[in-house]
């Protein structure tokens, strides 16, 4: 039951990420890569707000003599 609801809520919420994005107009591959690109887009932000922020945190701290 509780496998089936996620599943459900899953489903709605890729329809509306194509219905968004108007990728439910193009061919399944053309879908396939846009998405790709877009994760890969965001995995990269992510990894670089991770490696970099603290550092530029730190040194904005540092700046501001709060540390």
């Amino acid at each position: 039951m509780v496998l089936r609801r996620t599943q459900e809520i899953i489903c709605h919420y890729y329809l509306q990420y194509l219905l968004l994005t108007a990728l439910y107009m193009l061919e399944p591959w053309e879908r396939m890569a846009f998405t790709t690109v877009l994760v890969a887009v965001l995995a990269m932000g992510v990894y670089t707000a991770y490696v970099f922020l603290p550092l530029h945190i730190s040194a904005a701290l540092n700046y501001l003599q709060l540390i």
